[in-house]
């Protein structure tokens, strides 16, 4: 009985029964979910009347890039089951990969939190485009992005990486940087280490340097494809035919403005509660100084601005006007200075987080690195500034940076768990739980 008990409490204890456990609740979620809508339709016929080598070659030249994603597409959109279960399974790997990455002493509570991070990511980035097509252009570009960033931790704390892991390994990093925004993400992620590497170790690193060559490779091919071009010049007409006369500066403030605006001005679990984890470490450190202040910032601007405003609005009509102030053109920024409000508050925010962060970390390394991770997700998203698409493509170009920001939290979680109060985890836990618990209600409620 005794043996019974102890190994009840080891699998409790156990750093993956949070993945068993969230592989469980995907999986309920996708025997629910509703499928066969959107551009799902298109891609499970397209091979009806035609090879997949003439299909891919029709949208080389004429539509996309992604012939490796489309491929898969092609061939999943057929089978509903088969996509569930491979899509169940990515998500799962990318939870993991997260933990892989950030989690350093594997802790069991960490490893539920990230979980809890994943479930609290809106609905809507996966399924815009219809679930097959979105997931396997988007999520699943993220999630094995993810996982072919895994060596990269890896190789800096030199521990052991089989060959055969280098497989699955550039499997992965082909496929994620098929897409152009995780392209652009492990090129920068793969150069960078390398530079650091060689500056640290004087000595280089084949597999990084083999993975930035093999992401610049993809860079070139993506911006060579004939099909990006016509589909640009198609999608001017479609969606935006004002973008070509915008200025280079009016299109960067739009990429800025509306990237920030995701995250501040709406509703978002995700950064509220990086903005929560954020203050609370702070705190922690600094009690009740200007650098407790200076961490409220953006939790009280998420506060305000996403989940307050209706209530708020009632006495103070600038918040709504703030809030609406997002235009197809971006915040609509002007020489008159009252149109600046919204952009100052974003700045504010940004400047605020990045201040928190240097005065959090002793270690600078460790705040160059947190930086590091969420301007890889908001360069992401700031590339779509030079697509006429920005607005068409909705939620789903946010995903890596939503990922960033989810990675973010997980390196200020642990800090938390190390230096601040253990009533102050303990709420924290509490609130996350509530939260993914309502994000994963809310799922199952649009399915």
């Amino acid at each position: 009985m005794e043996k019974i008990k102890n190994s009840f409490f080891k699998i409790l204890n156990s750093s993956y029964l949070s993945f068993v456990a969230f592989a469980l609740l995907i999986l309920f979620f996708h025997a629910c979910m509703h499928v066969g809508f959107g551009d799902d339709e298109f891609f499970r016929n397209v091979l009806n009347d035609q090879s997949m080598f003439d299909w891919l070659m029709s949208r080389y030249n004429g539509w996309s890039s992604r012939v490796i994603i489309e491929f898969f597409l092609a061939l999943i959109a057929k089978n509903r089951i088969l996509w569930r279960i491979l899509d169940t399974f990515i998500m799962v790997l990318g939870a993991v990969s997260i933990s892989k990455i950030f989690n350093c002493k594997r802790s069991a509570e960490t490893n539920w939190a990230i979980c809890a991070f994943v479930l609290c990511m809106p609905v809507t980035l996966y399924t815009s485009a219809g679930w097959a097509a979105t997931t396997l252009n988007y999520s699943w570009v993220a999630f094995l992005g993810l996982f072919s960033m895994v060596p990269i931790k890896k190789i800096l704390y030199h521990e052991k990486i089989n060959w055969y892991e280098y497989i699955f390994y550039f499997v992965a990093m082909i496929y994620a940087a098929n897409q152009e925004q995780m392209c652009l993400i492990l090129l920068v992620a793969y150069f960078a280490f390398s530079c650091y590497m060689f500056y640290r170790d004087k000595k280089i690193n084949w597999f990084l340097i083999v993975g930035t060559v093999l992401n610049l490779a993809m860079i070139i091919f993506i911006l060579t494809c004939p099909g990006n071009a016509n589909r640009k010049a198609a999608e001017v007409v479609n969606w935006f035919p004002d973008y070509n006369d915008m200025s280079l500066f009016r299109k960067m403030e739009m990429g800025v403005s509306s990237t920030l605006f995701e995250f501040i001005m709406k509703p978002n679990f995700v950064f509220l509660i990086f903005s929560l984890i954020l203050f609370l470490c702070v705190n922690s450190k600094f009690r009740n100084t200007i650098y407790s202040f200076i961490a409220m910032v953006p939790l009280a601007s998420s506060l305000i601005f996403g989940f307050l405003t209706n209530v708020l609005g009632e006495e103070f009509s600038k918040v709504v006007e703030i809030k609406n102030s997002m235009t197809p053109y971006g915040t609509g920024i002007h020489f008159v200075p009252r149109t600046w409000v919204p952009d100052i508050i974003l700045f504010l925010v940004c400047a605020a987080i990045i201040i928190s962060l240097y005065m959090l970390f002793d270690n600078k390394k460790v705040f160059l690195f947190a930086v590091f991770i969420l301007l890889l997700g908001f360069g992401s998203r700031i590339v779509m500034s030079f697509s006429p698409t920005i607005w068409a493509s909705g939620l789903r170009t946010f995903m890596f940076m939503y990922l960033s920001v989810a990675a973010c939290s997980v390196i200020l979680y642990q800090k938390l768990k190390s230096d601040g109060s253990k009533i102050a985890v303990e709420i924290l836990n509490y609130i996350i739980f509530i939260l993914s618990a309502m994000s994963y209600a809310n799922m199952l409620f649009l399915m």
